[in-house]
């Protein structure tokens, strides 16, 4: 059996799992809002991930254009990627674009 000193730091690595799971969630739904609003800066960021193959130690500079979580959109490939979302968005429209760039995604899987 359980003391109840362990039980109690379950409870609290559990309420911890759930403030953090929480805090994910609430994050993944403002990016997915922005995504379906247009928001191109979001999009920048889904079409980078769905699209560059390239390597991200010496050919892709997109994470030397985040530090600490933020983004850099005067970096030369974050102003690249604004470029496409913008052009994605003018062609493709802001419908269901999750949707649209993840077909990208499998379509680079066939």
């Amino acid at each position: 059996m359980k003391s109840v000193a362990e039980i109690e730091a379950t409870i609290q690595n559990l309420k911890d799992t759930i403030k953090s799971l929480e805090s994910d969630l609430l994050q993944a739904k403002d990016h997915e809002s922005a995504m379906e609003h247009g928001d191109v800066r979001a999009v920048a960021i889904a079409l980078h991930g769905a699209l560059c193959t390239s390597n991200h130690t010496d050919q892709c500079g997109w994470f030397y254009g985040v530090k600490n979580g933020v983004h850099n959109w005067d970096e030369w490939t974050h102003k690249h990627y604004v470029e496409k979302a913008e052009k994605f968005i003018e062609k493709y429209g802001t419908d269901n674009i999750s949707m649209k760039i993840q077909m990208f995604v499998d379509m680079k899987r066939l």
